[in-house]
């Protein structure tokens, strides 16, 4: 998900895709792995959305155009 480390418990659960997800960071394909990253967290319907889990939201469209706008290039 473009941060170093992982939260492994899912790895216990669906471990060939929690391989594969791990095997597509090493490789730095980014998106690949993180659509496996994000059925892991979704899998069971526990987490809602594929996007964040509460207590965050996700952010406004202003808010994302805004933390674009002001970032540092």
């Amino acid at each position: 998900m473009g941060a170093p480390g992982a939260i492994a418990a899912s790895a216990n659960l669906c471990t060939q895709r929690f391989v594969t997800m791990i095997e597509h960071g090493l490789a730095g394909e980014v998106a690949a792995g993180r659509a496996h990253a994000e059925a892991l967290l979704h899998a069971e319907g526990r987490i809602p959305t594929l996007d964040v889990r509460m207590p965050l939201s996700n952010a406004s469209a202003a808010a994302v155009e805004h933390a674009l706008a002001v970032r540092p290039v």
